[in-house]
């Protein structure tokens, strides 16, 4: 919900990174992933020097975006979606625009 777009895999890198660019977006405490491209070059790639420690992994960046969520619906409520029933339990979604489809 927070690209309000369908995501690329998660597994893939563009997958991480775009789930990291949105995180820190939504200023999260997590490295700017538009760093990881200053770290591509010619000279590395060609010596097998390239790291990619800017890059989320894919279940870290997922616990995170969860505990923006639950932050966001502690002290935001009103920038969250509530689906289900509220005696059986609910769902948060950090946003308000509930699209038909993602």
């Amino acid at each position: 919900m927070l690209l309000g777009v369908l995501p690329f895999s998660k597994y893939t890198l563009e997958g991480r990174l775009q789930r990291q660019i949105a995180l820190y977006d939504c200023k999260v405490d997590v490295p700017d992933a538009m760093r990881f491209f200053e770290e591509i070059t010619r000279h590395r790639l060609l010596k097998g020097v390239f790291t990619s420690r800017n890059d989320l992994l894919c279940w870290r960046a997922g616990c995170l975006a969860a505990a923006y969520t639950a932050w966001l619906a502690a002290l935001h409520p009103d920038q969250v979606t509530l689906l289900g029933d509220p005696q059986e339990g609910q769902v948060a979604l950090p946003s308000t625009d509930l699209k038909l489809r993602y």
